[in-house]
């Protein structure tokens, strides 16, 4: 249940500075029982720093990965990842957060929804057919915050899922449990 960033927390050590000493350029290739060096680190962590299953981002929904992180979509790069799911299918909290966003005709995303962690982290929501929280609500971890659309520039039926640290984007493979 470990993710590239409950590691480099664990650790306290860049998510970056892991894969450049595992020489991993694709994070979907990162799989279960795989050995990691992690540099600089000369023995496990006290137990009292592993982190809890709160503490990781879980995925949104399930469905095939159809835009990756840094994929160029419309003359942009992908800030995110593009899932493909049925209409109407539920959107879940990744982490348990605040609504700190949500517009019905956000240009390029349509519905969208945006969650604040309190840790420096927002998840990003979009191509909605529904919405079901309004800003200052409180969410658990895999609330249904949404159903999915075809909104905004979607291509297909899907969801558009970021993951922000300090308002930069990330890449979701990084941060979400297999």
């Amino acid at each position: 249940g470990e993710t590239l960033w409950s590691i480099s927390k664990l650790y306290d050590i860049n998510i970056q500075s892991i894969l450049g000493a595992n020489n991993i350029h694709d994070t979907t290739y990162v799989t279960r029982g795989q050995r990691l060096l992690i540099p600089g680190a000369s023995r496990r962590p006290e137990k009292q720093k592993i982190f809890s299953y709160s503490d990781s981002f879980v995925w949104p929904l399930r469905g095939a990965v159809i835009s990756y992180f840094g994929s160029k979509m419309d003359r942009t790069r992908n800030k995110g990842i593009d899932i493909r799911a049925s209409e109407g299918s539920s959107v879940r909290a990744a982490k348990a957060g605040k609504v700190v966003f949500c517009d019905e005709w956000l240009k390029g995303f349509g519905k969208t929804v945006i969650l604040d962690h309190g840790d420096n982290s927002q998840t990003v929501y979009a191509y909605n057919s529904m919405i079901f929280v309004k800003p200052g609500d409180l969410v658990e971890q895999n609330s249904v915050i949404a159903k999915v659309g075809r909104g905004g520039r979607a291509k297909e039926t899907s969801l558009h899922f970021e993951i922000r640290r300090d308002g930069e984007p990330q890449n979701p493979f990084y941060y979400l449990s297999n």
